[in-house]
Protein backbone atom coordinates (compact mmCIF):
# COMPACT_ATOMS: atom_id res chain seq x y z
CA UNK A 1 0.00 0.00 0.00
CA UNK A 2 3.19 2.47 0.66
CA UNK A 3 4.16 1.47 -2.95
CA UNK A 4 1.08 2.35 -4.48
CA UNK A 5 0.69 5.37 -2.54
CA UNK A 6 4.24 6.89 -3.60
CA UNK A 7 3.11 6.37 -7.19
CA UNK A 8 -0.20 8.49 -6.55
CA UNK A 9 2.18 10.92 -4.93
CA UNK A 10 4.72 11.02 -8.15
CA UNK A 11 1.66 11.14 -10.77
CA UNK A 12 -0.07 13.59 -8.81
CA UNK A 13 3.52 15.46 -8.56
CA UNK A 14 4.03 14.99 -12.50
CA UNK A 15 0.77 16.45 -13.51
CA UNK A 16 0.87 19.44 -11.10
CA UNK A 17 4.46 20.00 -12.96
CA UNK A 18 2.60 19.52 -16.20
CA UNK A 19 0.32 22.24 -15.73
CA UNK A 20 2.61 24.46 -14.09
CA UNK A 21 4.83 24.22 -17.50
CA UNK A 22 1.22 24.85 -19.53
CA UNK A 23 0.32 28.07 -17.28
CA UNK A 24 3.93 29.41 -17.66
CA UNK A 25 3.97 28.66 -21.03
CA UNK A 26 0.40 30.75 -21.54
CA UNK A 27 1.51 33.60 -18.94
CA UNK A 28 5.05 33.83 -20.93
CA UNK A 29 2.83 34.41 -24.26
CA UNK A 30 0.95 37.07 -22.33
CA UNK A 31 3.31 38.77 -20.88
CA UNK A 32 5.27 39.01 -24.23
CA UNK A 33 3.51 41.74 -26.16
CA UNK A 34 2.76 43.95 -22.74
CA UNK A 35 6.70 43.69 -22.52
CA UNK A 36 7.55 45.00 -26.28
CA UNK A 37 4.77 47.89 -26.27
CA UNK A 38 6.53 48.86 -22.92
CA UNK A 39 9.84 48.95 -24.35
CA UNK A 40 8.50 51.00 -27.57
CA UNK A 41 7.34 53.55 -24.75
CA UNK A 42 10.60 53.77 -23.26
CA UNK A 43 11.44 57.64 -23.20
CA UNK A 44 8.39 59.07 -24.61
CA UNK A 45 6.62 60.49 -21.66
CA UNK A 46 7.72 63.48 -20.00
CA UNK A 47 10.17 63.11 -17.20
CA UNK A 48 8.80 63.03 -13.81
CA UNK A 49 4.82 63.23 -14.94
CA UNK A 50 2.57 60.71 -14.17
CA UNK A 51 2.64 58.79 -17.10
CA UNK A 52 6.08 58.01 -16.83
CA UNK A 53 5.57 56.66 -13.29
CA UNK A 54 3.38 54.94 -14.22
CA UNK A 55 5.26 53.07 -17.11
CA UNK A 56 8.26 52.27 -15.12
CA UNK A 57 5.77 50.95 -12.53
CA UNK A 58 4.10 48.80 -15.40
CA UNK A 59 7.95 47.71 -16.16
CA UNK A 60 8.62 46.74 -12.74
CA UNK A 61 5.63 44.68 -12.64
CA UNK A 62 6.00 42.51 -16.21
CA UNK A 63 9.55 42.04 -14.98
CA UNK A 64 8.49 40.55 -11.66
CA UNK A 65 5.76 38.48 -13.49
CA UNK A 66 8.02 37.40 -16.02
CA UNK A 67 10.61 36.33 -12.77
CA UNK A 68 7.84 34.51 -11.06
CA UNK A 69 7.07 32.74 -14.93
CA UNK A 70 10.45 31.42 -14.53
CA UNK A 71 10.72 30.47 -11.29
CA UNK A 72 7.35 28.28 -12.24
CA UNK A 73 9.14 26.76 -14.77
CA UNK A 74 12.65 25.93 -12.46
CA UNK A 75 10.22 24.36 -10.18
CA UNK A 76 8.11 22.89 -12.53
CA UNK A 77 10.86 20.92 -13.85
CA UNK A 78 13.25 19.99 -11.07
CA UNK A 79 10.44 18.11 -9.11
CA UNK A 80 13.70 15.50 -7.92
CA UNK A 81 16.79 16.77 -5.99
CA UNK A 82 20.10 16.13 -8.12
CA UNK A 83 22.09 14.71 -5.66
CA UNK A 84 26.18 16.01 -6.37
CA UNK A 85 29.65 16.82 -4.24
CA UNK A 86 29.32 20.38 -3.90
CA UNK A 87 30.34 23.13 -1.37
CA UNK A 88 28.83 25.55 0.68
CA UNK A 89 31.18 28.20 -0.59
CA UNK A 90 30.38 28.02 -4.63
CA UNK A 91 26.48 27.94 -3.44
CA UNK A 92 27.07 31.17 -1.07
CA UNK A 93 28.99 32.53 -3.60
CA UNK A 94 26.06 32.23 -6.47
CA UNK A 95 23.15 32.91 -4.58
CA UNK A 96 25.05 36.30 -3.56
CA UNK A 97 25.48 37.19 -6.82
CA UNK A 98 21.98 36.93 -8.05
CA UNK A 99 21.22 38.39 -5.01
CA UNK A 100 23.68 41.53 -4.96
CA UNK A 101 21.86 43.42 -7.33
CA UNK A 102 18.55 43.86 -5.66
CA UNK A 103 20.71 44.62 -2.57
CA UNK A 104 22.67 47.54 -4.12
CA UNK A 105 19.14 48.92 -5.88
CA UNK A 106 17.97 49.13 -1.91
CA UNK A 107 20.70 50.32 -0.29
CA UNK A 108 21.45 46.77 1.81
CA UNK A 109 24.67 45.48 2.29
CA UNK A 110 25.14 41.98 1.73
CA UNK A 111 27.67 39.70 3.87
CA UNK A 112 28.71 36.59 4.40
CA UNK A 113 30.30 34.22 7.18
CA UNK A 114 31.17 31.14 6.49
CA UNK A 115 33.18 28.72 8.13
CA UNK A 116 35.16 26.08 6.81
CA UNK A 117 32.72 23.04 5.11
CA UNK A 118 33.76 20.22 4.15
CA UNK A 119 32.09 18.96 0.84
CA UNK A 120 28.97 18.06 0.81
CA UNK A 121 26.58 15.76 -1.04
CA UNK A 122 23.54 17.91 -1.76
CA UNK A 123 21.55 19.40 -4.96
CA UNK A 124 23.35 22.69 -5.22
CA UNK A 125 20.49 24.41 -7.76
CA UNK A 126 17.88 23.92 -5.08
CA UNK A 127 19.61 25.31 -2.28
CA UNK A 128 21.11 28.27 -4.13
CA UNK A 129 17.48 29.00 -5.07
CA UNK A 130 16.24 28.85 -1.21
CA UNK A 131 18.80 30.70 -0.35
CA UNK A 132 18.24 33.68 -3.32
CA UNK A 133 14.29 33.53 -2.26
CA UNK A 134 15.48 34.21 1.67
CA UNK A 135 17.98 36.55 0.77
CA UNK A 136 15.42 38.60 -1.32
CA UNK A 137 12.87 38.47 1.30
CA UNK A 138 15.71 40.06 3.74
CA UNK A 139 16.39 42.70 1.69
CA UNK A 140 12.46 43.75 0.76
CA UNK A 141 12.20 43.55 4.90
CA UNK A 142 15.55 45.46 5.10
CA UNK A 143 15.91 49.72 6.03
CA UNK A 144 18.34 51.31 3.95
CA UNK A 145 21.76 50.96 4.96
CA UNK A 146 21.01 48.08 6.93
CA UNK A 147 23.00 44.34 6.73
CA UNK A 148 21.76 41.34 5.46
CA UNK A 149 23.97 38.20 6.70
CA UNK A 150 24.77 34.85 4.99
CA UNK A 151 26.24 32.63 7.68
CA UNK A 152 27.17 29.16 7.35
CA UNK A 153 28.52 26.33 10.29
CA UNK A 154 29.35 22.74 10.55
CA UNK A 155 26.69 22.56 13.42
CA UNK A 156 27.47 18.73 13.71
CA UNK A 157 29.69 16.33 11.67
CA UNK A 158 27.56 15.58 8.92
CA UNK A 159 25.27 18.87 8.93
CA UNK A 160 25.42 22.09 8.37
CA UNK A 161 23.44 25.31 9.74
CA UNK A 162 22.57 28.44 7.46
CA UNK A 163 21.28 31.60 8.12
CA UNK A 164 19.90 34.49 6.57
CA UNK A 165 19.98 37.09 9.30
CA UNK A 166 18.57 41.03 9.15
CA UNK A 167 17.22 43.81 11.12
CA UNK A 168 14.05 44.31 8.97
CA UNK A 169 10.36 44.58 10.14
CA UNK A 170 9.73 41.00 10.20
CA UNK A 171 6.58 39.14 9.71
CA UNK A 172 3.61 39.68 12.26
Amino acid sequence: SRLTEQAALQAKMEHLAMMSRGLAHDLKNLITPISSYLVHLDGRHEPGSAEQEVHAAARRSVRIMTEYVREALFFANRLTPKFETTSLRQIFDAAVEIARPRAERGGIFLLTRLDETPPLVADAVLIQRLLVNLLSNAIDASPAGAEVVLSGTTAHPGWVHIEVIDRGSGIP
